[in-house]
């Protein structure tokens, strides 16, 4: 049975989960969707209207954002590289206390230390107690630094660094926040993305001037999210992309921030030797070999935007990206998705009759061919895409614990978003017990 408050208890106990706040949430670790600001009744009542109203615009809004973090996990590198470790792990539950099984056990803390790094612990994450508003009209400064993380002795740990983005006042030296560009933020501007191209599609449908009427206040409310100093992890890779390619424009800077990201994402462990970071972060030199070793996702994005052009209007996507990856030291972005694609195939659960294999082989199934969307053109999940290429995707819990789903293509029969929702609370408790005996 679902309940509600004991989900949202135990969930919100993960900080660093990349999530949407309240109005709902993916968890990574049974790969459910959990939407808590409305319910299925709603949603069918909204659809009955025929209309795009600004609920059902909403609605869906919210379910594309949360229907890419999945994607992300299932339909990158990056995400299945996380999968795999996942999957080991409930793999490992049966048999936590077989004689023998002692030497696999550190496999429940690497899960933990991958979820932690996600997106870090909030000690890395700060806002200013009463910062100066600041707006499109008075834009941050940004600053970029690296740091390192703290070894489980509390001593820091030079192989593993981190990239912050500072943001500062206008006007003065204070410190508005800082975010690590770690893969979290990357996730959340793929999500947001899709977000835009869901409210775009929606208001495309309005007549004429309510849809003039929409866009306007839409892009003001996309300009106050901009500068929102507690929503830096959503929009600090896009203020990155923005600040070296001066892009006044917030949609673009997204769907850049996306390009870059998705193939960011998808970058073997060649890939991260391959990088070469410009003369500008050579005071970063000592830290070049930790970057690359732990495979930074937000290294590697801070690096290639550094040395992107400028944009100017009339540029082709694909074009300004590939020069920006070869001066990286990059192969061009398609060359980098296909050795993506094959690095895929390369791994398989193997055996198919246990559920959990079944699971993550069926996820794994459907991840590639997401991948293979999203690398043709645009990277935004969208109800429409979803609709033209048949694509499976997970039916997402209401706050009741009924299943809202986005077609009728999804095999409840491999993936059962309930009883993987069970056995996350499993591991989490497994997980706790193992951590406490060794930290």
């Amino acid at each position: 049975m679902y309940n509600y408050q004991e989900t949202q208890k135990r969930l919100g106990k993960r900080d660093y989960f990349p999530n949407s706040g309240t109005v709902a949430y993916f968890d990574p670790q049974s790969q459910t969707i959990h939407l808590n600001a409305f319910k299925k009744g709603d949603f069918i009542a909204a659809l009955q209207k025929k209309q795009p109203t600004a609920d059902l615009r909403n609605m869906f809004a919210t379910m594309m954002h949360e229907t890419t973090h999945w994607a992300d996990l299932i339909g990158t590198l990056w995400g299945r590289t996380h999968l795999r470790c996942l999957y080991d792990c409930y793999r490992l539950l049966p048999h936590v206390n077989s004689a023998g099984v002692e030497t696999d056990l550190h496999r429940f803390i690497d899960l933990h230390d991958r979820e932690r790094r996600m997106m870090h612990s909030r000690y890395f994450r700060t806002v200013h107690p009463n910062p100066t508003p600041h707006d499109h009209k008075m834009p941050w400064r940004l600053q970029f630094t690296a740091g390192c993380e703290f070894d489980p002795a509390g001593k820091l740990d030079e192989s593993r660094p981190i990239v912050f983005t500072r943001f500062l006042d206008n006007r003065t030296p204070d410190q508005i926040a800082r975010q690590p560009i770690v893969a979290g933020a990357l996730l959340e501007i793929n999500a947001v993305w899709s977000e835009m191209r869901t409210n775009l599609e929606f208001m495309g449908a309005l007549a004429k001037d309510e849809f003039a009427v929409e866009q306007r206040l839409y892009g003001q409310q996309l300009l106050k999210f901009l500068y929102n100093p507690d929503l830096t992890l959503y929009t600090a890779p896009a203020h990155l992309i923005a600040h070296y390619c001066k892009i006044p424009d917030v949609m673009l800077a997204y769907e850049l921030s996306s390009e870059l990201a998705h193939i960011v994402l998808n970058l073997t462990s060649e890939n991260f030797e391959a990088l070469s970071p410009p003369e500008a972060l050579s005071d970063w030199r000592g830290l070049f070999a930790g970057f690359k070793n732990t495979r930074d996702c937000g290294f590697a994005f801070k690096v290639i935007a550094s040395v992107s052009d400028r944009w100017e209007e009339g540029m082709n996507k694909r074009e300004w990206l590939d020069a920006s990856l070869k001066r990286a030291g990059l192969p061009a972005s398609q060359e980098i998705l296909r050795h993506a694609i094959l690095t895929m195939e390369q791994y398989s659960p193997g055996n198919l009759n246990g559920p959990v294999n079944i699971a993550e082989n069926y996820l794994l199934e459907i991840g590639k061919k997401i991948f293979g969307m999203r690398s043709l053109g645009d990277t935004a999940m969208t109800h429409s895409r979803i609709i033209a290429e048949d694509m499976p995707i997970v039916p997402m819990f209401d706050p009741d614990g009924d299943m809202i789903a986005l077609g009728k293509t999804f095999d409840l029969a491999k993936f059962s978003p309930e009883d993987m929702h069970a056995l996350s609370a499993k591991l989490v408790t497994q997980m706790k017990l193992f951590r406490e005996a060794c930290r």
